[in-house]
């Protein structure tokens, strides 16, 4: 294995590289999950995982789907290693989301009771 120092090899270098970049992943994801917008934009992005929805259709969209599932486990993971703090804020993103979708629902559905579209 190459050396880059005497007591640091390359392997050594990119774990810590790799440890680090996960610790500022955490803080990144805190500060996100501390506004509503970085909290609507996580919900918007772990609804596209299909991570709450179990459907088998028996082709090669299936792995398709769990590809997408593992991201949303990840994203969920992420959130929950924030300790309770973390659990919260992702909870409360998902409250959020759903109080936006039937503000949103509402309002259209107001608009073709108007006659708008």
């Amino acid at each position: 294995m190459k050396q880059i120092g005497e007591v640091l090899t390359e392997q050594k270098l990119k774990e810590l590289t790799i440890q680090k970049l996960d610790e500022k992943f955490l803080e990144d994801l805190r500060s996100v999950m501390s506004t509503e917008e970085g909290r609507r934009f996580f919900s918007w992005i772990f609804s596209r995982t299909g991570f709450n929805n179990v459907f088998v259709k028996g082709n090669s969209q299936d792995f398709v789907a769990l590809g997408k599932r593992v991201i949303g486990a990840d994203l969920v993971f992420a959130c929950d290693s924030l300790d309770i703090e973390g659990i919260k804020l992702r909870h409360q993103a998902e409250i959020e989301y759903i109080i936006l979708q039937k503000c949103i629902a509402s309002e259209i559905v107001n608009q073709y009771r108007k006659g708008e579209k």
